[in-house]
């Protein structure tokens, strides 16, 4: 009965490590400092500005189909005022509020806000209206919707908690194993099974991510290079590659940890002796013969 219970939570425990380990290992790539880092090594905020004059190229008239007017200084407009260190100095403000609000401390939907930019836009156009595309991109903030902003929310708060109390799980699952297995060395060996078996799987759910994520970055980027956003498709290829590497890595660290961990115990059980219990022994057979009265010979009685 002890050795079934022990294999249950050793089962329990199988799915309840890789979940610490992904978790732990999400939480090291979603913080403000490493967003940042990784979208200012990706050429993301250089890909913008050039992104934003092919849009203007593809706005026409409605009516006559022509390009709108004023679209030579709306595209020298970009070039000279949205520049990757100003896209840069948003985004990156724009990231500080997003994490304000997981994090809540604030309860603003997070987004981006471009409205310093439409007085110098409406000079170019003069008293002319702006076009509808453009006087709507530059005239409100583009928030992320309130209803999946508090979804992303509230997903972003479980993640963050997640690790800690998984952990502490986990280390119960050994306890009560430890607890249940019968003897220093099986005590040894089902903990060290207990780390073994669930790290090899995670080193093949490992293998599994990077290559999804090699697959899923070239279906990106293939997509992006057919499209009129092809200036896109280089830096997501950047952006993507480290985050699938640094979380992969990650991973690797704490089931390495958890490999040698195990390998240590299962090692050190070799140089334990199992008690060895003595063998009943039992009541020996008293073999001692009680000495008998001599018999008197009749034929000697006279």
């Amino acid at each position: 009965m002890r050795t079934f219970l022990a294999f249950l939570l050793a089962l329990v425990f199988f799915f309840v490590f890789p979940l610490f380990v992904f978790s732990y290992s999400l939480n090291h790539i979603l913080t403000p400092s490493y967003t940042k880092s990784t979208l200012a090594k990706s050429g993301v905020y250089q890909a913008i500005p050039n992104v934003l004059l092919s849009s203007i190229d593809q706005i026409k008239d409605k009516e006559t189909g022509a390009p709108i007017e004023g679209q030579q200084e709306l595209k020298y407009f970009v070039k000279n005022q949205i520049t990757p260190v100003y896209v840069k100095d948003k985004v990156e403000s724009s990231l500080d509020e997003t994490f304000a609000y997981l994090d809540k401390k604030s309860n603003q939907p997070p987004g981006i806000v471009l409205t310093d930019l439409k007085p110098k836009i409406q000079q170019i156009f003069g008293s002319e209206p702006l076009p509808k595309e453009v006087d709507t991109f530059f005239s409100k903030p583009q928030t992320i919707p309130e209803k999946q902003a508090a979804n992303l929310r509230s997903a972003f708060q479980f993640l963050q908690r997640a690790p800690v109390p998984i952990a502490f799980v986990g280390l119960a699952l050994l306890f009560l194993i430890l607890l249940l297995a019968k003897g220093l060395k099986s005590k040894l060996r089902w903990v060290s099974m207990t780390l073994f078996v669930p790290t090899i799987c995670g080193l093949i759910g490992v293998a599994l991510i990077i290559g999804l994520g090699q697959l899923t970055t070239s279906m990106v980027t293939n997509a992006l290079s057919g499209s009129s956003m092809k200036q896109f498709a280089d830096p997501v290829s950047n952006l993507l590659k480290p985050l699938v590497a640094d979380l992969a890595g990650r991973m690797l660290l704490l089931y390495a940890i958890a490999f040698v961990v195990a390998a240590v115990l299962f090692a050190i059980s070799f140089f334990v002796k199992s008690k060895v219990v003595p063998a009943s022994t039992a009541p020996q057979k008293n073999t001692q013969q009680t000495p008998t009265q001599p018999v008197s010979n009749p034929q000697n009685a006279v």
